[in-house]
Order: structure tokens, then C-alpha cells, then sequence
């Protein structure tokens, strides 16, 4: 019997490429998916006569609510959610492969149940088309808890879960005026009390069409990469860091508050910047040497 899995899919104007996302999801080998879609006060109509055409064929529970922006939509997905074994976030313009959810699942059943676990996979870049401009590199990655709150580098849209870990994020919930985005949180909740699982295989076409909420990195020109270079960080680590210390620094072992505690305090303290860039214990998932000296001078430069 196919495997059930909850996917938590906000939308908003999703006219463009909502029905694309859809036909992929009805596409999935494997697994049963259903679906549980919050609108965040879209103002096109569109968005809701797509959702209402495909209820007809998918298993479809939608809530409407107010426009609060994506991070704060799919936290409240992650409140309301129904108990699943398995769930699975999703974007409302990209196009999941087959294979996809049956990969998450069949990985995260080789967990015990009881530990919060996540599962991440690759993606190819396509563009607004539908075109793939840059198919999935895969690199050897080494996941760390230092790492991950410098880096994190598993999108929402690959992500496929437990029911442990949904669990772990609504015990330590961040506060909601701090709006922090809802897959670094769980990548990092998952770091830090559980256990995370990457699949180098591709998993989906990410979109690419100049409306993204957070976009991914691609080959850039020279300019464009020096100015990366010197622009801060919208999503600051150390607002995670901070929060996650408030938050559920308690229940930690002395190593990992540790941890946090450095980087929530980085940008004030020249002894925390050197040793999150230069500590074996804040080591990077992957890559050459330029890719660790540029992480290092953003880290010295506070631009992280």
C-alpha cells in the first residue's frame, strides 16, 4: 500500500505556474499524496479556480487566510497540520519528479520513528519555461551543527520530513514577530535534536523566474559575484542563532549552546567572528578553498 504524505503548500497569485506544480504532484510514483494548502491572501482569483478545478482529482484541504508572507503562511501550516507519518513542503512553481516523495520516505523509514528526522535532495535550476539551465552538481557534503547555522543549503521545496520533527518545531516554535523563514528553522531544529539525510539525486526543476521569495545561487558574472560578496545577508544567522538559544538552548547539551551562543553573538565580539571562521567546529558542508575564504571573510566582515 502506497505511503500517505502530507504535502504543505502555501500559495499566493499562483496563476503562473500553479497548475504545472499540481500536475506534477498527481505525477508521484510511490506514495499518496495529500495536500494541505493555506492561501495567503491572494488577490487573483485565479489561484482559488486552479485549487478548486484540481480538488476534483487530488486531495485537497485549503484554508484561506491574510496575506502574512511565506515564512509566516507555512509556519502556520506547521501549527494546523494533521497528524502524518511523512509531510513535505512545496513551492507553488516548481515541478517535483516522480521519484521524489518515495525517496524521502523510503529514507526516513531507516530512522527510528521517535528520532526527529529530515530528508533533502538535489535539484536541477530550470527557468521561468520550464527549461533546465543548470542540472544538479552533486558535492560530498559533511553536515555539522556549526555548519549549518553559517550555511543552510536544504530549500523547503526539497524537504520531506517526520512526523518527529513536526512535532520538535511546534515545541520550539520562534516567536512570530520574528518572522524567520520556516526551513532554515526546522533544517536547524533537525541539525541540532535529530537527524538530517541529503540525497544527492535530483529531486524537482526549481524554478527560476525573477519573482522567487528566497532564489538559489547560480553561475554568476563577475560583478554579480563581488557584489554577493559585499551585501549582508537578509536572512542574518544570528538572528537564528539567537533565537534558537531563547528558545530551546535549555534543553541542549553545553557543546551545542555553545555553539549558538557565538554565533547569536558574532557581530559584536572579534574573538566569536575569528572562531566561527577559523573553528573545525563551524566547518562547511562543501568546497574549494576560494568557497571557504569567501565564507570567511563574510564571516569577518559580518555579512553573514
Amino acid at each position: 500500500m502506497a505511503q500517505t504524505v502530507l504535502i504543505l503548500l502555501s500559495t499566493y497569485n499562483g496563476t503562473d505556474y500553479l497548475i504545472q506544480q499540481l500536475d506534477s504532484i498527481r505525477a508521484l510514483e510511490g506514495v499518496t499524496p495529500h495536500l494541505m494548502v493555506r492561501d495567503d491572501g491572494s488577490t487573483n482569483p485565479r489561484t482559488m479556480e486552479i485549487l478548486s478545478q484540481a480538488s476534483q482529482h487530488m486531495h485537497i484541504e485549503l484554508v484561506r487566510g491574510e496575506n502574512v508572507g511565506a515564512a509566516d503562511s507555512y509556519m502556520q501550516l506547521i501549527a494546523m497540520a494533521p497528524e502524518y507519518d511523512y509531510y513535505a513542503f512545496c513551492d507553488q512553481d516548481d515541478v517535483w519528479l516522480p521519484e521524489k516523495l518515495i525517496r524521502g520516505v523510503e529514507a526516513l523509514k531507516q530512522v527510528d520513528a521517535d528520532m526527529p528526522a529530515l530528508y533533502g535532495c538535489n535539484y536541477n535550476i530550470c527557468n521561468a519555461e520550464g527549461h533546465i539551465t543548470h542540472p544538479a552538481v552533486n558535492h560530498h557534503r559533511v553536515i555539522t551543527k556549526g555548519g549549518s547555522l553559517i550555511e543552510s543549503w536544504i530549500p523547503g521545496c526539497t524537504m520531506v520530513f517526520n512526523h518527529a520533527l513536526l512535532t520538535l518545531t511546534r515545541r520550539y516554535m520562534p516567536p512570530a514577530d520574528r518572522h524567520l523563514i520556516h526551513d532554515r528553522w526546522m533544517f536547524l531544529l533537525a541539525t541540532f535534536f535529530g537527524q538530517v539525510v541529503y540525497d544527492e539525486r535530483a529531486g524537482l526543476n526549481y524554478r527560476l523566474h525573477g519573482n522567487n521569495v528566497v532564489g538559489t545561487l547560480v553561475p554568476e558574472e563577475k560583478k554579480q559575484r563581488l557584489k554577493r560578496i559585499s551585501t549582508p545577508s537578509s536572512m542574518p544567522v544570528w538572528a537564528f542563532a539567537q533565537t534558537m538559544f531563547e528558545t530551546c538552548g535549555k534543553d541542549m547539551d553545553e557543546h551545542s549552546s555553545r555553539l549558538l551562543d557565538t554565533c547569536a553573538r558574532y557581530t559584536h565580539s572579534l574573538a566569536c567572528r575569528l572562531r566561527m571562521a577559523f573553528s573545525s567546529e563551524y566547518r562547511l558542508t562543501y568546497g574549494s578553498l576560494t568557497r571557504r575564504l569567501y565564507w570567511k571573510y563574510r564571516i569577518l566582515t559580518k555579512k553573514i
